[in-house]
């Protein structure tokens, strides 16, 4: 029970800077000099009005012709700032890669949002939505899809950047010198803290065991299909003649590494079909 609520806590934004439920909100609140200041030090001298959402302070304005809230927590510390951007200016890779999507036909977009955070890389936010079902896509400036996120509750509160522990920051530093943080977030499924980064071009997901000291378990990115081991895509091709009308996925593949050895994911296809995920080992052996 007790490690059952340990993840509840951590899914819940352990690691966010002062999250709380937005029952509390409080618009058009008073705030201190010390918060105005901050306000200035960051936006210059521009009309806006402030709120509070828990403990942190927002403050909704526009600036340029578009519409922005930038949040501080109380000690008139940035923590974000969300702008309100036209689809048509998001930066092409992004564009380009929402619109190859091909799982949500039939979706209808919606808005678009651009979030600036601190100690992290900027990152663009396209809502989508189908009946009463909306989702959050977060894409990086490359056009990575980072993760998808139901909208529940219509707030920005899962916006907010997020802290890491000093482990994982510390062994982040030393594999991947460099860095940027992209996202960080417990799988509800896996119990892994996933914390995606860039470096230089390449977006890496790197995993850690929260019950286990946050030990790093893997870190896993995409590759082209050509750049795989020959015994590995041989392995692949022979492993697609086991599944009849499948066809082998030969652009794309996942490169994983591990504390014991590195191993690719490659995946069958077929129309109407979930697509089938299969690993193998280095020497071309499949991975138990």
């Amino acid at each position: 029970m007790k490690l059952k609520m340990y993840f509840i806590m951590l899914a819940l934004g352990l690691f966010s800077f002062a999250i709380q439920s937005c029952d509390d909100d409080d618009e058009d609140a008073p705030v201190s000099e010390q918060l105005e200041k901050a306000f200035t030090n960051e936006f210059g001298n521009v009309a806006h009005n402030w709120s509070t959402r828990g403990t942190n302070h927002v403050a909704s304005f526009n600036q340029d012709n578009t519409e922005k809230e930038a949040w501080f927590d109380a000690n008139g510390v940035w923590l974000m700032t969300e702008t309100d951007i036209a689809y048509d200016a998001l930066p092409a890779p992004v564009k380009q890669a929402f619109e190859a999507l091909t799982q949500y036909e039939g979706w209808k977009r919606d808005d678009v949002d651009m979030l600036e955070r601190k100690g992290m890389e900027k990152v663009y936010v396209i809502e989508i939505e189908k009946g009463k079902e909306e989702l959050n896509l977060f894409f990086d400036v490359n056009g990575n899809l980072l993760k998808e996120v139901a909208d529940k509750d219509d707030d920005s509160f899962n916006y907010l950047p997020s802290e890491l522990p000093a482990t994982v920051a510390q062994l982040l530093n030393e594999k991947y010198a460099g860095y940027k943080l992209l996202e960080v977030e417990v799988d509800p499924v896996s119990k892994l803290l996933e914390v995606d980064v860039l470096l230089q071009s390449a977006k890496l997901e790197v995993c850690f065991d929260v019950t286990a000291s946050y030990a790093w378990v893997s870190t896993s990115q995409d590759v082209q299909y050509v750049s795989l081991p020959d015994v590995v895509k041989t392995a692949a091709q022979n492993a697609v003649k086991e599944h009849a009308g499948y066809e082998l996925d030969d652009e794309e593949a996942e490169k994983v590494v591990t504390p014991t050895g590195t191993y690719y994911i490659v995946e069958l296809e077929m129309d109407g079909k979930p697509d089938i995920q299969v690993e193998f080992k280095e020497d071309g052996t499949l991975k138990q």
